[in-house]
C-alpha cells in the first residue's frame, strides 16, 4: 500500500518541508507502478475535505504573498510545519476532523469512488510472471 500527494494544483513550497517532492495523478501513479512490476488492485483519493483548505491556504495565500515560501523560512519554521502536519488535532478542530474522516472512511469501505482529495492511495501486488 502506498499513498502519494496528488494534483499539481495543490503544490506549494510547503511540499518540500513535508517531504513531497512530486505530485501524481491516478494515471501517472498507476503507470509508474505497472512499469515497476506491480499491479494496482485498488486506487482512490482520500482526505477530500482537505482539498479546498489546502488550495486556499497553502497555495493561494502563498501565491499572493501572505504565506512565506519555504525558501525564506528558517529551519525552525520548517521543522514546526513538518511537526504540525502529523500532529493529532484536539478539541473542536480534532472532533470535526475526526467526524469528516469517519464519513470518508465509510464512503471508502462502501466502494465509493472519490473524485479528488489531498492524498491518493494505491494497493499494489507484485505481478507474477
Amino acid at each position: 500500500m502506498l499513498t502519494a500527494p496528488p494534483f499539481n494544483s495543490l503544490g506549494s513550497s510547503e511540499d518540500d518541508s513535508i517531504g513531497h517532492y512530486r505530485r501524481y495523478s491516478q494515471k501517472q501513479l498507476r503507470n509508474l507502478a505497472e512499469k515497476c512490476g506491480f499491479e494496482v488492485k485498488y486506487e482512490n483519493y482520500f482526505f477530500s475535505f482537505a482539498f479546498l483548505p489546502i488550495l486556499l491556504v497553502r497555495v493561494f495565500l502563498e501565491k499572493i504573498g501572505i504565506l512565506k515560501k519555504t525558501s525564506v523560512r528558517s529551519k525552525q519554521e520548517l521543522n514546526e510545519i513538518a511537526e504540525k502536519q502529523h500532529k493529532e488535532r484536539k478539541g473542536i478542530v480534532g472532533a470535526f476532523l475526526s467526524f469528516l474522516e469517519k464519513i470518508e472512511i465509510k464512503r471508502l469501505i462502501n466502494g465509493s469512488k472519490i473524485k479528488f482529495g489531498s492524498s491518493l492511495i494505491c494497493v499494489l501486488t507484485k505481478k507474477t510472471r
